[in-house]
């Protein structure tokens, strides 16, 4: 009888201590508890570019990452990423996070709009270039590919635009452009649309001052909370910087208060086991992807991946 799904080879286990083979059946557990978690969130910060370092983004990305496992998420943090590495760090959390409740997706850093369109800047961007849009993270694959996952409430946060360095660039434009939030999506701007935000000179970002401050009521609603970073943000900037939402959510949603998560159950109401990867050799499924181009494809918001080129992102473009 075949061995279920993640499970051990049982000969290399039996030549282990006993108490190695309950550390491995308790480890085993917890990954499996966890790809199950009922929130999740992603944390990104790109600070150390080589036109102008962001002194605070580190310590923002840290300093809500703590507060959310507070508030029980399951948080993957990453910071100081080039373009291969962020599409990377989003199809990862993107596929762990396909069983959660809700989703939280945050970055700091600096963002643009091209053409009308939004853009996380990796830390490889060629700012010089006119190639600049090829070097990009198109925000609308994170969108998109949200928007394809069950969970009940998902929030995009963005902490971006600090400054413009791109001004010169062909097309691209200071602030970000307006983003319709798919259904049950929250997506918070750290400023108004076509504005820039304020890195600022205290330990962190007015934005991050503010949001913080706000989640020290955990079981205010999500709207509230955002109401009251608003305030907090065009007191602290005189009104220079005025953050703004977009929302389409049909649940209610408090930080404070995390989701009761059902078990996974098959046909039989009996509990299934997750998912595992496909087997085979990504480059031999997908002959003639290259990175380069698959990475093009993503910026400039081509149609989605298959998922053979999606696994050899995953395995091949480091």
């Amino acid at each position: 009888m075949s061995s279920p799904p993640n499970a051990l080879p049982d000969a290399p286990l039996r030549r282990l201590p006993t108490w190695l083979r309950r550390l491995v059946a308790c480890l085993a557990l917890v990954a499996t508890s966890a790809l199950a978690a009922p929130r999740m969130a992603l944390v990104l910060g790109n600070a150390n570019y080589d036109f102008g370092p962001l002194p605070n983004v580190a310590k923002d990305a840290e300093a809500l990452a703590e507060r959310l496992r507070g508030f029980g998420f399951q948080v993957e943090t990453a910071t100081d990423l080039d373009q291969s590495q962020t599409y990377n760090t989003l199809l990862h959390f993107l596929a762990q996070a396909v069983d959660a409740q809700e989703v939280l997706f945050f970055y700091a850093g600096h963002a643009i709009q091209v053409n009308g369109r939004n853009y996380i800047v990796p830390l490889d961007a060629k700012v010089g270039g006119n190639e600049l849009v090829f070097t990009l993270v198109d925000l609308r694959f994170l969108t998109e590919r949200l928007d394809g996952l069950s969970a009940r409430t998902k929030l995009i946060i963005l902490d971006a635009c600090r400054d413009n360095p791109f001004s010169h660039a062909a097309n691209a434009s200071g602030g970000l452009a307006e983003m319709n939030a798919p259904l049950g999506t929250l997506v918070a701007f750290s400023t108004a649309p076509g504005y820039t935000a304020e890195d600022g000179v205290g330990e962190h970002s007015p934005y991050m001052t503010a949001l913080l401050q706000a989640l020290d009521t955990p079981d205010a609603s999500v709207e509230e909370v955002f109401k009251q970073v608003r305030g907090l943000v065009v007191k602290a900037t005189g009104g220079r910087q005025i953050p703004w939402e977009s929302t389409s959510l049909i649940t209610s949603f408090r930080f404070g208060t995390p989701p009761v998560a059902p078990a996974p159950t098959g046909g039989g109401g009996k509990p299934t086991a997750p998912p595992t990867p496909s087997a085979g050799n990504p480059a031999e499924n997908c002959p003639n992807c290259t990175c380069a181009s698959l990475f093009t494809k993503l910026s400039l918001g081509l149609e989605g991946l298959t998922k053979h080129e999606q696994a050899f992102i995953q395995s091949v473009c480091r």
